[in-house]
């Protein structure tokens, strides 16, 4: 990836080189690579100091395009990016609740989002499937799962393959929604962090001089399932006391229905209604929470309150055995002006020892189905370019 960013940023030659872990043979060889497919565009610059014209590169923002898919429980969010990373289309395709096969659905809505005779989609290279979920198999009864498993996933990237012609790398959205924006300078830059992010899962990216580590199975990291005292919620993986049981946008729903219900026990007076946190999509129905909250209800901010605290004390952990410079947390509960965000830091900064936590950055940014989309056709651009060039 850092190859890709820094020829977006149209940097010169020599500090290309300098910016790569290659040599400049190697550096040569890319870059010669990538002209004969006519990836690149090159331009020559001013003389510099030394009399000579640097030549500076970009990719082509003509080469092709590139899709990215954020598979979520709630539905799935289509973009479609020149080379050059410009977004040119989107769409939102709604998740059919009881529909048998995901495969067939998913199909359909590549169809639709780029018809197979477009010009477009003969011109697509490469498709990014960002998924926080596992597709369950056709007759099952329910589409999809709050789960990841490569072995469920892998059909159905192989099953677009052989109906789009387009070759498709997924992972996960931790990891991919650090290919777009900002972050993904701070991957070029070779610098180490965690990325958090706090949707219908729990996830985290543990990124080491700018190159995520997955763990032996892929999947690293998962906050889902680590265990919050005194909490006695089952979680569908058989055990009791998970994370994903208090802070997923199902949990946070379960909590506020519980406490509405004891309310309405004691005869006490409500403002809101249980019915409006029924799932199965639950992230409006946290989007209902966060505005209570921020109009000062009680109830919303102690449910918003309480899972930043038992988040915060799962973070102090992850900051204690790994020590990252900088922590970012993504999730729409920063929206709750300073509700989330400063009771996760107070929690961390609380049980971690001085010396972990005093120079954190802490970074706290919302969370949108688009941005990971985004950050998924990077990542299919930059994956089928190193391919292309074969860079392992």
């Amino acid at each position: 990836m850092l190859w890709a960013v820094a020829l977006e940023d149209s940097a010169r030659k020599g500090i290309l080189a300098q910016r790569l872990s290659w040599g400049n043979s190697k550096l040569n060889a890319c870059l010669s690579t990538l002209k004969k497919k006519n990836a690149l565009s090159v331009a020559t610059q001013t003389k510099d100091g030394t009399g000579r014209k640097p030549l500076s590169f970009s990719l082509a923002p003509d080469l092709g395009y590139f899709i990215g898919i954020q598979s979520d429980i709630a539905g799935d969010f289509f973009v479609l990016i020149d080379a050059a990373g410009k977004k040119v289309a989107e769409k939102t395709y709604p998740v059919l609740a009881w529909e048998d096969s995901a495969e067939s659905a998913f199909l359909s809505n590549i169809d639709d989002f780029l018809p197979p005779d477009s010009d477009i989609r003969k011109r697509t290279l490469a498709i990014g499937m960002s998924c926080s979920i596992r597709f369950n198999k056709s007759g099952s009864a329910s589409r999809r799962s709050p789960s990841f498993t490569n072995d469920a996933v892998l059909p159905l990237m192989l099953a677009i393959e052989r109906r789009a012609g387009i070759p498709v790398f997924a992972g996960r959205p931790q990891v991919l929604l650090c290919h777009q924006g900002d972050i993904r300078n701070l991957v070029a830059r070779k610098e180490s962090f965690i990325n958090i992010i706090v949707t219908d899962h729990l996830g985290l990216a543990v990124f080491v001089h700018g190159e995520s580590w997955l763990g032996q199975s892929g999947l690293s990291g998962d906050l889902g399932h680590l265990k919050v005292a005194g909490n006695e919620l089952l979680c569908y993986c058989g055990a009791s006391g998970c994370l994903r049981t208090k802070l997923s946008y199902m949990g946070l729903c379960q909590e506020t229905r519980r406490r509405l219900s004891e309310i309405a026990d004691e005869g006490g007076s409500r403002r809101l209604d249980e019915r409006d946190f029924e799932g199965p999509d639950y992230a409006p129905a946290v989007a209902r929470l966060i505005d209570a909250a921020n109009n000062h209800d009680a109830l919303a901010t102690g449910v918003i309150y309480d899972a930043a605290t038992d988040l915060g004390t799962a973070l102090a952990s992850v900051v204690s055995l790994f020590n990252p410079a900088r922590l970012i947390v993504h999730s729409i509960l920063t929206e709750t002006r300073e509700i989330f965000s400063e009771r996760v830091r107070t929690m961390i900064r609380k049980n971690c020892l001085d010396l972990y936590s005093r120079d954190l950055t802490l970074d706290f940014r919302g969370y949108s189905l688009e941005s990971n989309a985004l950050g998924a056709a990077m990542f299919g651009r930059d994956s089928f370019l190193k391919k292309a060039l074969g860079i392992r």
